[in-house]
């Protein structure tokens, strides 16, 4: 094995846990103004690292399931009943 190979599995290839509001804003093709609303709103499932906040992947990904499974998801309310479910799981 070479030394520039990168095995499959290492964490360098995983996607990350969270992304930012601009990585949200481009991956939903939605404006930032309008995901920064919704944090800010509480609406949608985040945390804040340094002042950044900070939205949860598999939330972003949940939502693009819904959409390419043909469902037309509000995604306010998409989120709360996501939020509820993962709230519901960790207890």
């Amino acid at each position: 094995m070479s030394v520039d190979a990168v095995e499959p599995d290492s964490p360098s290839d995983e996607s990350p846990l969270f992304l930012t509001i601009s990585e949200v804003a481009q991956i939903l093709g939605i404006s930032t103004m309008t995901v920064r609303r919704r944090v800010q709103a509480g609406a949608w499932p985040s945390g804040r690292c340094g002042g950044q906040h900070l939205i949860l992947r598999e939330f972003v990904d949940d939502v693009i399931a819904e959409v390419r499974a043909g469902r037309h998801p509000d995604f306010d309310v998409f989120a709360a009943q996501w939020l509820a479910k993962a709230n519901k799981g960790a207890a």
